[in-house]
């Protein structure tokens, strides 16, 4: 493996695992609103977007934790092109969805910061770019026993954040699993 990408899925481990640690518990500092476990027997799933225009390249990163605030999954995704701000949000969450759909977890907490993804699923379709990746995110929905959207803030989405943030600086995807 190039000692570059070998370097560079080290830094988001490690960083990952940081920003685990800082966000499992239900802490506030500086009125910051924190990560909250989910309801006994659900998953929790928070997804975010980076973009970095000057290199061409999309990051999607999205963390799944159980009732316990237990890590189970994640993954650094990135994507070459770039897109709107709201749509990478949107192929964000419709990866997340779908690789939890396909590892069998059927009860289901989606957190997003980015509202006007959260209210998009919310509401009626659209017909832009946009509406179509909600329209996905909706039909997979579908496919869930029982699922929920919410809008959190930043500080209550970090390690989505950073691990979208990685991506966008990485040539492969990175999937960490542990259950």
């Amino acid at each position: 493996m190039n000692p570059q990408i070998r370097k560079g899925i080290g830094q988001v481990k490690r960083r990952m695992k940081e920003c685990i640690v800082e966000t499992i518990y239900e802490v506030t500092e500086r009125g910051l609103a924190g990560w909250r476990k989910p309801d006994t027997d659900r998953i929790k799933i928070n997804t975010d977007a980076a973009i970095n225009r000057g290199a061409g390249m999309v990051g999607l990163g999205w963390v799944a934790r159980d009732s316990t605030g237990a890590f189970l999954a994640g993954a650094a995704i990135p994507r070459k092109g770039v897109c709107l701000p709201k749509e990478a949000e949107a192929l964000s969450m419709r990866e997340a969805l779908s690789w939890i759909k396909a590892a069998g977890w059927d009860q289901v907490d989606v957190e997003s910061d980015a509202l006007h993804l959260v209210e998009g699923v919310h509401s009626a379709s659209t017909e832009s770019s946009f509406g179509l990746l909600v329209n996905d995110i909706k039909e997979l929905a579908t496919s869930f026993s029982s699922i929920t959207f919410s809008h959190v803030k930043r500080s209550a989405n970090r390690v989505a954040h950073h691990m979208a943030r990685a991506a966008v600086s990485m040539s492969d995807s990175c999937l960490w699993q542990h259950f």
